[in-house]
């Protein structure tokens, strides 16, 4: 019987999201053995998703411990996540390896475990989309890691997420068939009852921003605030802007200081912490636009999907794979959002036009849950 080892040290974003449906599949292939091994916080947020009980499908959690010897230095998490992983492939003996986000693995990955068991995993933020922004070290280190997917026997099959351009020209550079799109998958979440804006006493008629996920600086939240400084408050009158999600260490006292100092000028609305599946359905209804001002392009996002079901228009980078996406299914505007004051420039057209209607309809065919359970599990 084949056995495959689905691997994830994370519990945070998409993490979560990816395990439920790869769980889901696992328990359809009745014929084939999975063992997930999962940190040990999804005991505590699972009842979120839906989890059943299949005879062929085995739920393995890391421990606190396990997961805090994981921090350090990126050679050190590395090594780390490595020797964990043959701990894991030692006790299961499978043939087959899972990893989400399997960059995090490298180099080590490749002399600790033994050719004998094949692994696969995604790649998040593909170097191709950023290699004219960086250094020459960065750009070496980068070839190397895809030099060693290549070339080393170990590696089955990589999945780079939502980017078959960049599969295809990877497959041409290094003269291999390991590299594959991979589609993001959108869970459809159906609206329910909505009171949201008479919760939050948003009046009628006000243009309401959203931007939800993990706040950070990486995704752009403090450059929102800041932009809205350099906006007139004769404007920002007619608008609200919602936050929502967990706020990372490094923009929390900033966040907040922002926040408090813009009260007077104009309606902000925090939702802070996880958010639920309905939570997110109600803010998408009701928002007039959903603000992606990531740091780098050079990923996907999942909230393109949240914005797909509801036809929710994007504000978001022009840069890299992101602001391809929204410019190739046609789902909102992208500019240069590199400072406060560009973003600011974009916010207010938005505040004065109305704004073009969007179909998500392709982006949600393309990226069904059913086609990524089949890609990865095929």
């Amino acid at each position: 019987m084949i056995t495959t080892l689905v691997f994830d040290t994370e519990i945070s974003g998409h993490h979560r999201e990816y395990l439920n449906h790869l769980f889901l599949r696992a328990g359809e292939k009745a014929n084939e053995r999975f063992i997930f091994v999962v940190h040990p916080d999804l005991q505590d947020v699972k009842y979120h998703l839906v989890w059943p009980i299949f005879p062929n499908v085995m739920l393995d959690y890391l421990d606190k411990k396990q997961i805090g010897n994981l921090n350090g230095s990126i050679l050190k998490s590395s090594y780390a996540r490595s020797m964990l992983l043959k701990v894991f492939v030692n006790r299961h003996n499978p043939s087959k390896v899972f990893l989400d986000s399997i960059i995090a693995y490298l180099p080590f990955i490749a002399v600790v475990l033994n050719n004998n068991v094949k692994v696969s995993g995604t790649v998040f933020s593909i170097f191709t989309r950023k290699y004219k922004n960086q250094g020459f070290r960065k750009r070496i280190l980068d070839n190397l890691k895809y030099c060693i997917f290549s070339r080393c026997k170990l590696f089955d099959r990589i999945f780079l997420m939502n980017d078959p351009v960049s599969a295809r020209l990877l497959n041409r550079k290094f003269r291999c068939s390991k590299f594959h799109y991979l589609p993001d998958p959108v869970s459809i979440i159906p609206l329910k009852s909505n009171n949201l804006p008479e919760e939050c006493k948003i009046a009628a008629g006000k243009k309401i921003f959203l931007h939800f996920g993990t706040l950070a600086e990486r995704k752009g939240t403090v450059d929102i605030l800041k932009s809205l400084e350099l906006i007139d408050e004769t404007l920002l009158k007619r608008s609200c802007f919602i936050f929502a999600g967990i706020i990372n260490d490094d923009i929390e006292s900033d966040f907040r200081r922002l926040v408090e100092e813009l009260s007077e000028k104009v309606q902000i609305v925090v939702f802070e912490g996880f958010c639920s599946y309905e939570l997110l359905s109600n803010l998408c209804s009701v928002a007039g636009y959903l603000i992606l001002p990531y740091k780098s392009g050079s990923n996907s996002s999942g909230l393109l999907g949240y914005a797909a079901q509801y036809n929710l228009p994007v504000i978001g980078t022009s840069d890299g794979l992101l602001g391809s996406l929204i410019a190739s299914f046609n789902l909102g505007y992208t500019y240069d959002l590199t400072n406060p004051s560009k973003l600011a420039r974009a916010l207010e057209t938005h505040l004065v036009e109305p704004s073009r209607e969007i179909d998500g309809t392709s982006y949600l065919k393309a990226n069904s849950v059913s086609r990524f359970q089949k890609i990865v599990f095929e």
